[in-house]
Formats: C-alpha cells, structure tokens, sequence
C-alpha cells in the first residue's frame, strides 16, 4: 500500500515547519536567557529589534525558500555582491543550513570555510536591509 502523493507532500511540508518552529523556539529561549537592563538607550533597542527581525528573516523566510519582496531583495544582493547564485536546504535532522552555488554542471556544495563566507555576507545584507526599512 503506497501514500498518496498529496498526503505525503503535506507530512513534509509540515515537517519542515515542525523543524523551522524548533529552531525559532530555541533561539527565542536562548534570548530570553539573557536579561537587557533596565535602562537601555533607544538606539540599543532598536538595534537588538533590527537584529532580532534580520535573524527572524533569515530563519524563516530565506532559508525555507519564502518569495517575498524583502528575500528576492536579499537574494539578489547576494548574488550580485557575491557573482553567483546560491541555494540554502536544512537537510532533514540536521540544524546546520547547507549552501549550494549554482554552476553551469549543477549545484555543488560549499565547504565550511566559503560557508562561513556566505553567511558572514548574506547577515550584512539583511542587516542592511532591515535597517533602512524600519522606522
């Protein structure tokens, strides 16, 4: 007896929600943790905001191939700023995100130091972004 393909599209759709949730929860326990005194500037909150809404941006929308105007945004500055098209995929029971480059014989993944690399970039970037957007 097979699944149908609908009903098993969905278990993984709802699965890599389940991941994404996950992550985000642990994150938030981890910032919860940490305790912001009492009387913090204005300029430090909205720092810690724009920080917390870029990273919020990375994990749930970039990393699971959302297509909003903000990611296509951050998408292509990467690109542009890095001269190459980039995949992200989180491999199922895995927390680390896997980068791949785009090449003209297929996809190939990077290594953890080019890794770093992107990621260092693509922060900026949505850094970046989410700051000149917000009031």
């Amino acid at each position: 007896m097979s699944i149908p393909s609908f009903y098993f599209r969905n278990m993984l759709l709802q699965y890599d929600r389940q991941l994404v949730t996950a992550r985000r929860l642990a994150r938030l326990k981890a910032e919860l943790r940490e305790r912001m005194p009492a009387a913090v500037p204005t300029e430090t909150k909205r720092r810690i905001m724009v920080e917390h809404v870029a990273r919020e941006l990375l994990d749930n929308l970039l990393f699971t191939g959302s297509d909003n105007p903000v990611v296509r945004e951050v998408r292509q500055e990467l690109n542009r700023t890095l001269h190459g098209e980039y995949s992200f995929r989180y491999p199922p029971g895995e927390v680390d995100v896997r980068i791949f480059r785009e090449e003209p014989d297929g996809s190939r993944e990077l290594t953890s130091e080019e890794r770093k690399h992107i990621l260092a970039a693509l922060w900026e970037i949505t850094l970046a972004k989410v700051d000149a957007t917000m009031l």
